[in-house]
């Protein structure tokens, strides 16, 4: 008899495993029983082999460490049986002192056991194991749920494991911030901003039109209303509000990408875990957003997740793999080693703080197409890089604060216009400054704000300015205070920086008058 470290578990020696212990001949450490394997048992019925690591402690004492998943279903077991390799027959029996469930595995989560178990029935030196990489220090923090002698029974809820020791790396993951604009029609062969820090690629020269981009507001999609009602797993996370919907109308590529990992530096080198929700909302003319229910089969089409370094003013440097997207919201992702500084081949070339690592996701349609994406999200990997990758799963989905998302969309991008008011749009009310006086001096008897302008945030680096008159939405323009579309005064001069505009020169006064108008600052990378 023996008894595990823990005090919910107890662990049995098997008649057959007593009879290896005296039969088998030992190897040339003396050891007869070889731990290789444990199967997770329900009811008596074994539900597959695991292979077993671990480490021999001394004193009769092994470590033993497996862990255990399920592709197809979901299910709770009550025994662990240890596997002795040498004669392939179980040697021992683990199991909770009160015959509850151990823990539960399910397509969406796995079960890592650590049992530290001391056989006091068998003379010391006895029993051996493969010994484990040393990864179980690096993980024992996901262990922990081991030591609770409860079991989990929210498990169809606890689908993914955290990874992550930032909640998300990427600004603007819920696509919430639209301070441009919020409808983008977008040619070929251009890459224009979209939704703060994401920009769109309008295609390839041989691609049929360009896309047309729309901010969408959640349940502007009624897929998951649908997906519910038949019992479908189309759900997006809580906290989504927004998404992108992108649309062509022909052949060719849809590529978005996120461009808000700053300083790629920062990251270089580091394993990160990507991840989003997507969905064919549209394709060659069939919608699949009827309200009521979508289609038993729809299309499913390839996509391309991936991280690109750009360190030069030509970029250099990507990394991608392969996914599926369907009519369905589905979440996919990749786990991702972000490419090392490359500085005799693609030595920096551009300010440190202009580098960025950029995250970008690729659907090609042989025909027309309409995609819908939103929770993007990048975070630090906190397994060790001998961890099997295809045992890394993203954490949940955890949405920003509204106001910090805005603030750090504003470091790339600011202006004095209302979030979802597109700059350029007349917009008397809220305007930005007020205060001119007509001055002599070095500017040649032009107007000059007397107050400055200071930016919601300091910017990444010197922005550039765009003036918009609040009557008429003319670009490098001002109006009165009065509100009046004519006269207008065009800029002349400007001074500013990182925090603000300091003085803007205007000309066309012929008194002392009060202007007023709206600005734009882009630092975007």
């Amino acid at each position: 008899m023996s008894t595990a470290s823990q005090l919910s578990l107890n662990s049995t020696i098997t008649v057959e495993g007593y009879a290896a212990a005296t039969h088998n001949v030992a190897d040339a450490n003396g050891f007869k029983i070889n731990l290789t394997k444990v199967q997770p048992v329900v009811k008596g019925v074994p539900q597959g082999d695991y292979p077993a690591v671990g480490m021999v402690l001394g004193n009769g004492q092994v470590r033993i460490r497996a862990t255990i998943d399920s592709k197809d279903s979901e299910y709770g077991f009550d025994e662990v049986w240890i596997y002795d390799g040498n004669s392939d027959v179980v040697f021992c029996k683990v199991k909770r002192s009160d015959g509850g469930i151990l823990d539960y595995v399910s397509p969406y989560k796995s079960s890592v056991i650590n049992y530290t178990i001391r056989f006091t029935t068998l003379p010391a030196g006895t029993v051996t194991i493969v010994a484990d990489s040393g990864q179980s220090l690096a993980l024992a923090a996901l262990d922990a749920h081991i030591e609770n002698e409860q079991p989990h029974p929210n498990a169809p809820y606890a689908q993914y494991d955290t990874v992550g020791i930032n909640a998300n790396l990427l600004t603007n993951g819920g696509m919430d911030i639209w301070q441009e604009n919020t409808n983008f029609n977008i040619a070929k062969l251009t890459l224009p901003y979209t939704a703060d820090c994401y920009v769109v690629h309008g295609g390839r020269a041989n691609d049929t039109g360009g896309i047309n981009v729309v901010m969408a507001r959640w349940p502007a999609s009624p897929s998951h209303n649908g997906a519910a009602v038949r019992g479908i797993d189309d759900a997006l996370p809580r906290g989504v509000d927004r998404f992108m919907a992108c649309y062509r109308g022909g052949a060719g590529l849809v590529s978005i990408q996120n461009r808000s990992l700053q300083n790629y530096y920062t990251y270089a080198g580091r394993r990160v875990v990507f991840s989003l929700y997507a969905r064919i909302a549209g394709y060659n003319g069939q919608a699949f957003n009827v309200t009521e229910h979508l289609p038993e089969e729809g299309p499913t089409l390839p996509c391309v997740l991936g991280v690109q370094r750009v360190v030069s003013s030509t970029g250099t440097g990507s990394v991608s793999k392969n996914a599926e997207i369907t009519p369905y919201w589905k979440r996919i992702y990749v786990v991702l080693d972000i490419p090392a500084p490359d500085e005799g081949n693609n030595p920096l070339t551009i300010p440190k703080e202009r580098s960025y690592a950029e995250m970008f996701f690729q659907v090609q349609s042989a025909a027309s197409i309409e995609v819908h994406t939103t929770a993007w999200k990048v975070e630090d990997c906190v397994y060790p890089h001998d961890f099997p990758i295809e045992r890394i799963k993203p954490s949940p989905w955890l949405p920003k604060p509204f106001s910090i998302e805005l603030m750090e969309c504003q470091r790339y991008y600011c202006k004095s216009y209302p979030t979802y008011v597109p700059v350029g749009t007349p917009y008397p009310d809220q305007f930005q400054a007020s205060g001119f006086k007509r001055t002599l001096n070095d500017i040649n008897d032009q107007m000059i704000n007397t107050t400055s302008t200071q930016f919601p945030i300091e910017m990444i680096s010197k922005p550039a300015i765009t003036i918009y008159n609040t009557v008429t939405g003319a670009v490098n323009n001002a109006c009165l205070v009065s509100s009046a579309a004519t006269p207008n005064y065009n800029v002349a001069g400007m001074e500013w920086g990182t925090k603000g505009i300091h003085s803007i020169a205007f000309t066309g006064y012929n008194s002392n008058v009060a202007l007023e108008y709206h600005y734009a600052a882009n630092a975007r990378l």
